[in-house]
C-alpha cells in the first residue's frame, strides 16, 4: 500500500457563510492537522481522480461502491468553509473537554497532539483503532476515548459542487 500524503497546499477559502479567512493548513494547530489527515485517509478512494469524478455520475457512483467518499487526489483546499468550520469547532470542543489531558500530550509515553487529533477522527467514526487501542497510557485512554464517542460519527463526502464536506 502506498504512503498517503494529503495535499496540504492551497486553502480553505472563506465565504458569507463562514467567519474565518482564508485559511492555510500553516495556520491550523497540529491537533486538527492530524484530525484532517485521518479525515482524508479513511475516505478517500484510491484510483478515482477528483476530475473525473465531478464530470460523471456512473464515476461518482463507482467511487461510493467501492468505499469510498472522496477521491484519492482531494486535498485541504477542497474543503467546503463549512466542513472547515465544523471540523475547528469540533477540534477545539473536544481539546476543551478533555484539557487535564492537553499538557501532556507529547510527554513520556504520550502521543502528540497530532496522533490525538488522530485518534479523535478515528475513535468516533469507529475505525477500529483509536484512543483505545493501546497507544495511550490509562486512565487518559479510557477518557479521551469516552469523550471521543460522545461527539458522534461524521461521514466526509464529495458535494455536488466538487468540495468535501462534513455530515
Amino acid at each position: 500500500m502506498p504512503e498517503f500524503i494529503l495535499d496540504t497546499s492551497g486553502a480553505v477559502q472563506c465565504d458569507e457563510r463562514t467567519r474565518f479567512e482564508n485559511t492555510k493548513w500553516r495556520d491550523l494547530d497540529a491537533f486538527t492537522q492530524g484530525y484532517i489527515e485521518a479525515l482524508f485517509f479513511t475516505s478517500c478512494a484510491a484510483g478515482y481522480a477528483m476530475q473525473t469524478v465531478r464530470a460523471s455520475l456512473a464515476a461518482y457512483e463507482s467511487m461510493i461502491e467501492d468505499g469510498g467518499t472522496v477521491p484519492e487526489d482531494a486535498g485541504f483546499a477542497d474543503l467546503a468553509p463549512e466542513a472547515l468550520a465544523t471540523i475547528l469547532q469540533d477540534c477545539q470542543s473536544f481539546k476543551l473537554a478533555c484539557v487535564h489531558v492537553q499538557p501532556l500530550m507529547g510527554e513520556g509515553d504520550m502521543p502528540d497532539e497530532a496522533q490525538a487529533g488522530r485518534d479523535f477522527w478515528y475513535t468516533r467514526n469507529g475505525h477500529g483503532c483509536g484512543f483505545w487501542d493501546g497507544d495511550w497510557p490509562e486512565p487518559w485512554a479510557d477518557d479521551l476515548d469516552k469523550a471521543a464517542k460522545a461527539f458522534g460519527e461524521v461521514d466526509a463526502y464529495l458535494g455536488d459542487d466538487g468540495k468535501v464536506y462534513v455530515s
